[in-house]
């Protein structure tokens, strides 16, 4: 089997665990897919959504910009012209996490709702939506934010603790 075809059957693997809630395990496989084929788009583009949804805004556009530049690939243009709008997402909740330590948790909430408007951060958006109804003694909206994270990601050790 060559490198190209190696490549695609662990993309297939990565893509299996994404779509089970394991992204740590996705993002190990994406890597040692795109190492045997810097050419599989498809895998560039899953790295570069992982990392969306875990909120590295930078790196998943770092991905999808040498998708885009060296294998011409539309699909990643297109994310990255997306991502333009995260921007400000990633502002508010940057925005959301001062008010939550500084008490103005309804404050926090108001940024974080608008945060849901998009994946980007998603599981960071939902465990801090959940942390915020915990505070106000809302356990069932906590106990929903926490299993939206949760259905993303199986693993993620905020919405298991």
């Amino acid at each position: 089997m060559n490198n190209e075809a190696k490549s695609r059957k662990i993309y297939t693997k990565a893509l299996d665990n994404f779509n089970n809630g394991n992204i740590d395990k996705a993002l190990d496989l994406c890597e040692k897919s795109i190492s045997m084929d810097l050419k599989n788009n498809s895998a560039i583009n899953l790295k570069g959504l992982l990392y969306y949804l875990k909120g590295d805004l930078i790196s998943c556009k770092n991905l999808w910009k040498m998708n885009y530049h060296t294998n011409k690939d539309t699909v990643s243009y297109k994310y990255l012209q997306d991502a333009k709008l995260d921007e400000q997402f990633l502002k508010k909740y940057a925005n959301a996490i001062t008010l939550i330590k500084n008490n103005d948790i309804e404050g926090a909430i108001d940024l974080l709702k608008q945060c849901e408007k998009t994946d980007f951060n998603r599981i960071n958006v939902c465990n801090n939506l959940a942390m915020c109804y915990i505070k106000l003694g809302k356990y069932n909206n906590a106990l929903e934010y926490y299993e939206k994270a949760l259905s993303i990601d199986k693993n993620n050790d905020i919405s298991i603790n």
